[in-house]
């Protein structure tokens, strides 16, 4: 919701990266009462371009790697189906959006010093990439935390290998809800994305 302005980097007319700034990254509940994979947790929402659960990977017995896409297809239909249940989310300027439509798995910060995380679409799909929406909910969850700052850069990678760059500009409160203003950062796919000039 708002205006986001796209800027591109370049080299002999290949696109090498793509950034966006103003996308409206806040968190919308502390916590809904969730059941995942026998645990009961609580689950917070942030609204990323959509409303996403976010979910720590660790509390899920099978390990984040793209050949348990299916086992994950799976934890993250019933928990958004399981939200939906008990949560209905307004978006605070806008009102109604609709559902909550997606769930991020996210990992602890590996030794190389990024992320890892996956995004699900309801109603079956795990996304290839870790999306910038997605990478950027996952950001907003490093912050509060207190494991990333403003002015800090945060690298989150899919288990296929796909990496976002999300650069924390500034913070503040949306009608007490905490929000970021972030750019994200982003290899255009497919890699052969070629500029063409105007005649």
């Amino acid at each position: 919701a708002g205006l986001s302005e796209i800027t591109y980097e370049s080299e002999n007319g290949e696109i090498k990266m793509v950034s966006i700034t103003g996308q409206d990254v806040y968190l919308a509940h502390k916590g809904l009462d969730l059941n995942i994979c026998g645990k009961n947790l609580k689950i917070p929402v942030v609204y990323s371009g959509g409303f996403y659960l976010m979910i720590p990977s660790k509390e899920i017995p099978t390990a984040l790697e793209a050949e348990n896409y299916d086992e994950f297809i799976k934890i993250g239909k019933k928990a958004v189906e399981d939200a939906r249940e008990i949560y209905y989310p307004r978006h605070l300027t806008v009102g109604d959006v609709g559902p909550i439509p997606f769930a991020n798995f996210m990992e602890d910060k590996q030794q190389a010093g990024h992320y890892v995380g996956a995004t699900f679409v309801y109603p079956d799909v795990i996304c290839y990439c870790p999306t910038g929406t997605g990478s950027s909910a996952h950001t907003l969850m490093r912050y509060l935390s207190g494991e990333a700052k403003i002015g800090d850069r945060i690298e989150v990678q899919s288990p296929i290998g796909s990496t976002m760059y999300i650069d924390i500009l500034g913070a503040d409160l949306l009608e007490g809800h905490q929000r970021l203003q972030l750019r994200i950062n982003g290899l255009p796919t497919p890699k052969e994305v070629q500029i063409q000039a105007i005649a």
